[in-house]
């Protein structure tokens, strides 16, 4: 065997390995979870509530895993819009239509989700 094979077989073994201990993991820790008595709803919160990321759907069941968590602030008479985990600016605006165009002028097609808790309480009925 000549040593190019031999670094493509090492790849791949390295590669698959890899995926099945990842999944192991998730097994593994899904089972300790369930001996535990915590519920997947329980741990979605619990992830919500600290600003990680992990695999998000809405009511639709459409994937949100790479939509940005947002807060959203009132000060004064402003909408003030900021990434969850890094507190970073994204935009302002008078209304809540206005912050929305904002965001969508500066980021496009990219999906951001926000709840009740974040100020979502301030988008209601334009999202």
């Amino acid at each position: 065997m000549d040593i190019l094979t031999g670094i493509i077989i090492f790849v791949a073994g390295a590669f698959v390995g890899g995926q099945i201990v990842g999944f192991l993991s998730k097994a593994g820790l899904r089972t300790i979870l369930n001996n535990l008595d915590v519920s997947d709803e329980a741990l979605q919160e619990a992830l919500r509530k600290s600003g990680a990321e992990f695999l998000v759907e809405d009511e639709e069941g459409n994937d949100l895993t790479d939509a940005i968590p947002i807060r959203v602030e009132k000060v004064d008479d402003q909408l003030i819009a900021y990434r969850v985990l890094d507190n970073t600016f994204i935009a302002q605006g008078d209304t809540a239509k206005q912050l929305l165009e904002r965001i969508g002028d500066r980021f496009g097609s990219q999906q951001f989700r926000i709840d009740d808790e974040r100020g979502g309480k301030y988008l209601e009925g334009h999202i």
